[in-house]
């Protein structure tokens, strides 16, 4: 039974590790800082509505998973940056 706990708690870490070690979501630019720089590199891809291919796209900044950097996504980065 102790094993078993072990084990899980173990396991448990190992798969939350990578969460901790990404980093910020909002950190686009990955300088390790969300700052206002962030903010207008959010800001301009929403512009654009850009998707997949375009040179303003970033899947980090989709935070809804719709495909498209958009309004919603810039409401998230606002509500969430650190």
């Amino acid at each position: 039974m102790k094993r078993a706990a072990i084990l899980f708690a173990a396991l448990g870490l190992f798969l939350a590790a990578p969460l901790a070690l990404a980093g910020d979501p909002c950190d686009y630019n990955g300088d390790g800082v969300v700052d206002q720089t962030d903010g207008q590199l959010i800001q301009a891809a929403a512009a654009e509505n850009s998707t997949e291919g375009d040179p303003l796209w970033n899947p980090m900044m989709d935070h809804d998973g719709d495909g498209v950097i958009s309004l919603a996504d810039v409401m998230y980065f606002t509500q969430h940056k650190s």
